[in-house]
């Protein structure tokens, strides 16, 4: 006969494998989840967004007269809002026009969450 497993432990697994990250503020938390933990609609722009920055990144580096088109702040605010909790817009409002912070939490996020190269260049 072969394992048994619970639900749990299911859970504990998909959990570590597909987890999520927490940015704390104020006296604040958001949940920024792993794209596979999100609703399928959600989860097919996220992948379109990724996409977009990739392309974007991909023609700067091929032509460095290319000027990004891509209005970097709006995707990433999109993008966060996406994979977060109801909380993240607060965290994005509290952030505000700082393009630097964005381009970070994104960093930070997407090593976190093991999504590769996407890259947020700010060219």
């Amino acid at each position: 006969m072969g394992d048994t497993w619970t639900l749990e432990s299911l859970i504990e697994e998909a959990n570590a494998k597909f987890g999520s990250c927490s940015v704390s503020f104020g006296n604040e938390k958001t949940e920024l989840r792993n794209p596979i933990r999100i609703p399928e609609k959600a989860r097919e722009r996220v992948f379109e967004i990724l996409d977009e920055i990739q392309a974007d990144a991909d023609a700067t580096k091929a032509d460095d007269s290319h000027k990004s088109t891509l209005d970097q702040a709006a995707v990433f605010a999109e993008f966060l809002t996406l994979v977060g909790d109801a909380k993240t817009p607060k965290l994005l409002a509290k952030i505000g026009d700082d393009l630097a912070v964005v381009m970070a939490l994104f960093d930070k996020y997407q090593k976190d969450v093991g999504l590769g190269e996407a890259s947020a260049s700010s060219e």
